[in-house]
């Protein structure tokens, strides 16, 4: 995509707004859905292919409007599959998005922002700083602009960036990639994850039905504090506690996200006081091990020694699984993604 265009991208519009910009072109009644199609069905990258569009309607919207489909700069595959791409976006900002391919389920984990100022102390994305909000479109490009993105059948939301420090865009990206006339994902394929901002998350819980996870990573507030400096603004107690008064209902799923550092989150009283935080809510809790990335002050715990901790949670009555780190060594694992180049 050239940014120096005037042309409006139309990557990121609702069926309304498709609707509309048909109409303000002179394009016949109708075009809107058939815009949705091409651009969330089959991600075309041009006005061309749209051959149940007539030709002179796509004439007059190539006049005025763009795709905006952005297609990555490079990417790199992992020996287990997972595929990293790189985007380059307006400003020069940088962003990764990570597939991870199954003969079931094809996951797409997605960026939310060019960077992050959550700064938590175990997480990359972190340590290279923050570029800038990601737009609407610049969110649906990293689907709709990977050759593989008519096989993905799972969104995670949990790439670059803190979803609910970009709320808006996060949301409206997250309906085109539902909306029967999106992208067309099941609700309950969709999962979201945050640190824990409360504004956001309200509004989240309230407005959508997708899938929320929560990275915990202590149930102890200073440590937390220490790990995820969002804590001290956003206390997991009060996270917990407005989970518990708005309880989801299934199929809507409730998952903690909790990192294993070697050392530091895994003794018998993290086991004990995340069990009495969260044993009255219905969730589950995802284990994971640390993944290392040059200057982390963290080192990765032994699969045994996640293992026992698993184990003494189950004990203790909270449903918990193991979470397989994928693309460790393409750097697009839990907490591994970057980006470079960022620059404003």
């Amino acid at each position: 995509m050239n940014y120096t265009s005037s042309r409006q991208p139309l990557l990121g519009y609702s069926l309304a707004e498709l609707e509309e910009a048909g109409m303000l072109t002179g394009c016949r009644e109708g075009s809107g859905r058939r815009l949705a199609y091409w651009l969330y069905r089959k991600a075309v990258l041009s006005f061309d292919p749209m051959v149940s569009i007539r030709k002179s309607d796509r004439q007059l919207l190539a006049a005025s409007y763009s795709t905006g489909v952005v297609s990555p700069v490079s990417y790199v595959r992992a020996a287990d599959g997972t595929c990293k791409y790189l985007f380059r976006f307006e400003h020069n900002r940088y962003v990764e998005t990570a597939l991870m391919p199954g003969p079931k389920r094809t996951t797409l984990c997605v960026s939310s922002q060019a960077g992050c100022r959550m700064g938590c102390s175990f997480c990359n994305t972190a340590a290279n700083g923050y570029c800038g909000q990601l737009s609407v479109q610049e969110i649906v490009t990293q689907l709709a602009g990977i050759p593989e993105a008519m096989k993905v059948n799972h969104i995670v939301v949990m790439g670059m960036g803190e979803p609910f420090d970009n709320t808006d865009a996060v949301i409206k990206a997250l309906e085109i990639f539902s909306a029967e006339w999106g992208f067309a994902i099941a609700h309950r394929n969709i999962t979201v994850s945050s640190a824990g901002l409360m504004p956001g998350l309200i509004r989240f819980t309230e407005q959508t039905n997708y899938n929320l996870a929560i990275s915990l990573h202590s149930p102890f507030e200073e440590e937390r504090a220490l790990l995820m400096p969002a804590q001290k603004v956003f206390s997991i107690i009060d996270v917990v506690g407005y989970l518990k008064q708005n309880p989801f209902k299934k199929p809507r799923r409730l998952t903690f996200e909790y990192m294993v550092l070697q050392g530091v989150n895994h003794t018998e009283a993290h086991a004990v006081a995340l069990f009495q935080l969260l044993k009255d809510l219905q969730c589950h809790v995802n284990l994971i091990g640390f993944n290392p990335f040059p200057g982390s002050p963290f080192q990765r715990p032994s699969g045994e020694e996640v293992m026992q901790f698993r184990n003494r949670l189950d004990q203790l009555g909270l449903m918990t699984t193991i979470r397989e780190s994928r693309g460790a060594d393409i750097e697009a694992a839990c907490g591994m993604l970057a980006g470079k180049n960022c620059e404003l």
